[in-house]
């Protein structure tokens, strides 16, 4: 997990400005390698040369992936056998599915940020699901 010190922080109000998807299922695989991959349903807004793709994480129960300027995806209750490896993780593949075709597939790398716990615990329990 890269420590890059970002000037900004993740709280509700930035949260807010995304629209924001919590997929229902998601699969979490790691190899034999180490290398983990997080396949989910489709969002349908795509990756773009510009934008750089973040997995927000710090070792809990959640992880917010920063897919592009529109969207904040939320993995919830993340299994606390991948918390330790996907925490030592400098990158992740995400693929995003649609009637069992691969729509997308993108790295994103892995930043600690304390409090992403906490946070989405907060955007769950207000109800604030906007995606």
């Amino acid at each position: 997990m890269s420590d890059i010190d970002w000037d900004y922080e993740w709280d509700m109000d930035r949260l807010k400005l995304h629209r924001v998807v919590m997929p229902e299922h998601y699969d979490v695989l790691q190899n034999a390698n180490g290398d983990i991959l997080i396949s989910m349903e489709h969002t349908k807004s795509p990756v773009t040369e510009f934008d750089g793709v973040y997995l927000y994480y710090d070792g809990g129960r959640h992880a917010l992936l920063h897919k592009n300027w529109d969207i904040v995806v939320i993995w919830s209750n993340l299994h606390t056998e991948i918390r330790k490896p996907l925490a030592d993780a400098p990158k992740i593949l995400v693929t995003e599915v649609m009637s069992g075709n691969v729509m997308e597939e993108y790295e994103a790398e892995v930043l600690y940020e304390a409090g992403i716990e906490k946070l989405v615990d907060e955007f769950i329990q207000g109800g604030q699901n906007n995606g």
